[in-house]
């Protein structure tokens, strides 16, 4: 996976080797990122898509995903006292 350095992103793949990261509009660096996928051997990319797995199911199991919905829902009372 090839990602910009804006939003989450790199929050969510920081030190993995899940994902390629790249600064925001630098074609350069983008290029240079897709010729390295290219050119990784079999067992590189192999770790790659295994992180990626990994990485995607430790943010999407069902207990993330809950904790995350109960702390969205606990901000409801702070955004309803907002004039």
């Amino acid at each position: 996976m090839i990602a910009t350095l804006v939003g989450s992103i790199p929050e969510m793949f920081c030190g993995s080797l899940a994902c390629r990261l790249v600064p925001p509009r630098d074609a350069g660096a983008l290029a240079a990122a897709m010729v390295s996928a290219m050119k990784e051997s079999d067992d590189e990319h192999n770790r790659r898509c295994e992180a990626a797995r990994a990485r995607f199911e430790s943010l999407s199991s069902p207990e993330t995903v809950v904790e995350s919905l109960r702390q969205l829902v606990g901000l409801i009372p702070i955004f309803s006292r907002i004039p």
